[in-house]
């Protein structure tokens, strides 16, 4: 389509009377022009949105219910990898793991504790620097290539400084694997005692070097 100003066709620019159209001859022209217009801009328009808010969306099986929606509008994720780890993740944040034979996205929410805690801590019955039951859910997706999930690869770092090898299981039930495979996913019961105020969930898939790092906060009040 060309740009340009229309001028009217008049003798001077190569028209004359007998080519001016009539009334009704007219208005349908014109009808037909912005109808075609319309067209055009609704072409136009698709096109530039399709090219500028295109999102590849890849399914990974059913996520567990208590894990937030992920929209389009979701910040890219933190990755971590040997030597450039995430250490100080919130917990609830999704982390990609690249390791040298797979990767996977990783996230860590908690911790649960018990109900009757807060009773129990209020009330006196539970001392204020006494550990109390903590429940982390691990969720490992997305898995490509190998990507160990041994129980022994996960720590709790308390406040105080206190590492502590929590248990780790499948949650719901089922034999705990030793690696993910592409396709493969999992949701992990880590538990262990956690103390009042902050710590750290850890998961150290190659060994003693922490590759992520989730940040959690304990009230009991």
């Amino acid at each position: 389509m060309s740009s340009g100003s229309l001028t009217a066709a008049t003798p001077e620019t190569g028209g004359g009377r007998a080519f001016r159209p009539g009334p009704r001859t007219a208005l349908a022209a014109a009808v037909v022009a912005a109808m075609v217009i319309a067209a055009v801009l609704v072409v136009v328009l698709n096109s530039g949105a399709n090219r500028a808010g295109r999102v590849h969306v890849t399914k990974y099986g059913h996520l567990p219910s208590w894990l937030p929606n992920i929209s389009n509008s979701t910040s890219k994720l933190e990755v971590a990898r040997p030597a450039t780890p995430v250490l100080h993740e919130e917990q609830g944040f999704t982390v990609r793991a690249v390791l040298p034979h797979g990767a996977t996205n990783i996230t860590a929410v908690g911790p649960q504790i018990p109900g009757w805690v807060a009773s129990a801590e209020q009330t006196g019955k539970w001392p204020d620097d006494k550990p109390v039951p903590g429940k982390f859910i691990v969720t490992v997706i997305d898995a490509g290539g190998t990507v160990p999930v041994a129980s022994g690869a996960f720590t709790i770092l308390t406040d105080g400084g206190q590492i502590v090898h929590p248990r780790v299981a499948v949650e719901g039930g089922g034999r705990l694997p030793l690696t993910l495979h592409p396709g493969q996913h999992i949701n992990l019961a880590v538990q262990g005692g956690v103390a009042e105020g902050s710590g750290s969930i850890r998961w150290a898939p190659l060994g003693r070097k922490v590759l992520v790092g989730w940040i959690y906060q304990v009230e009991l009040d």
